[in-house]
């Protein structure tokens, strides 16, 4: 896992390992399992700074995360690579319309409750009882994806996912057929 802090774009960026995906969002091939939360290490001070000690508004940006996610999706299917993944994509294309919907009533930006951390303090972890925060996780592929917090003013983040750093050469170096059953 790697956290990578850019304190002059103001974004913290957790690149999401297969083991710290949902259990719907990994890939085959490994002993299936998830601490569904996010890899500190020995960063937890920096990023207890950057996240205001987890104090301010944190919210998803639904429709960036529907927009990406769909995006991420498209190209695995182009591929026929969505038979790598646990369940065949269909708990993210699932997810996708729950949030449409959400996004159709007003909710653009969805508050969520402060991330916190484990007793150790080497995990980041969202509120796993809230639907959206699990339907956001969902859309979290695991080796694929990256979860980005942006500092906006002095105590908003919005949060959001991507692809990784290495999505583009994983697609392109066509590892993913080792994921496939």
């Amino acid at each position: 896992m790697s956290m990578t802090i850019d304190n002059e774009k103001k974004i913290l960026r957790f690149d999401v390992p297969n083991s710290e995906a949902s259990l719907d969002a990994q890939h085959n091939g490994i002993k299936q399992r998830t601490v569904g939360s996010y890899y500190m290490s020995e960063f937890y001070e920096q990023c207890f700074d950057f996240l205001n000690k987890f104090n301010g508004d944190f919210m998803i940006d639904i429709n960036l995360c529907i927009k990406n996610a769909e995006c991420i999706i498209s190209i695995l299917k182009e591929k026929n690579y969505y038979a790598a993944f646990k369940n065949g994509l269909k708990p993210q294309e699932n997810q996708i319309k729950a949030l449409k919907w959400l996004v159709k009533e007003g909710d653009y930006f969805y508050s969520i409750k402060p991330p916190f951390v484990n007793d150790k303090k080497k995990y980041l972890k969202l509120d796993n009882l809230d639907d959206v925060v699990s339907a956001f996780k969902t859309l979290v592929l695991g080796d694929l994806c990256s979860v980005y917090f942006k500092k906006v003013g002095l105590n908003g983040f919005i949060i959001y996912l991507d692809k990784s750093p290495a999505f583009d050469e994983i697609i392109r170096s066509n590892k993913v057929l080792q994921w496939m059953k």
